[in-house]
């Protein structure tokens, strides 16, 4: 303290200094993947050829039924062919769901099966004309 019981100008800046201190570190730590891990079940990491196939099934239903429903409006309406930039944004949010899963069959985390990861993988990627083996 300086004269007069008043801090000084450079006790000031240390005070000043310490409250930024403590706004800048968290006050808890964030958990990391290896936290999250742990809390989930096991379960959750084990692929099952039936939860995949089903993935592959409900994909391959939204692709078929966006295709059905632009081809009706495409033949319906004079001006169909307005609606695909549309459809086109939504075929490639559904191809990217594809591409996902031919992704994961090349991690092996689509099924235990590696002869079933290869076959659904290269059918997945062909149908979108990528390279299954590149992305493997």
């Amino acid at each position: 303290m300086g004269k007069g019981g008043h801090n000084t100008h450079i006790e000031k800046n240390k005070d000043q200094q310490s409250d930024l201190t403590s706004l800048s570190t968290p006050p808890h730590r964030l958990p990391t993947l290896s936290d999250i891990k742990l809390k989930l079940p096991s379960h959750c990491f084990r692929p099952t050829v039936r939860q995949s196939m089903s993935y592959v099934a409900k994909d391959i239903i939204y692709v078929t039924l966006t295709f059905i429903i632009m081809y009706q409006i495409h033949t319906l309406f004079k001006y169909g062919f307005l609606f695909f930039p549309i459809y086109w944004c939504i075929q490639g949010t559904l191809y990217t769901s594809l591409f996902v899963l031919g992704h994961d069959c090349g991690h092996g985390s689509f099924s235990s099966y590696q002869l079933l990861n290869d076959i659904m993988g290269t059918l997945l990627h062909t149908w979108i004309l990528a390279p299954y083996y590149t992305w493997k």
